[in-house]
């Protein structure tokens, strides 16, 4: 699910309270992202955290950083 959130502070909340599968700051600068994706599963969550950032003309993934 894509949510139309863009502040870090809220991101980094997300990471510390909300059980996920998989988190992702999507592209957009360091302190605002241009939306967030989220997905859950019913069994295991990973807790996967990571920013999506174009490189090249390709959109890569890397690991975020808080």
């Amino acid at each position: 699910m894509d949510l139309d959130l863009h502040d870090r502070n809220l991101f980094n909340w997300i990471i510390d309270n909300v059980d996920f599968d998989q988190l992702i700051y999507e592209f957009g600068t360091v302190t605002h992202a241009d939306w967030f994706h989220i997905s859950y599963s019913k069994g295991k969550n990973r807790k996967q955290v990571l920013r999506a950032v174009k490189k090249a003309g390709k959109t890569v993934y890397i690991t975020y950083s808080k």
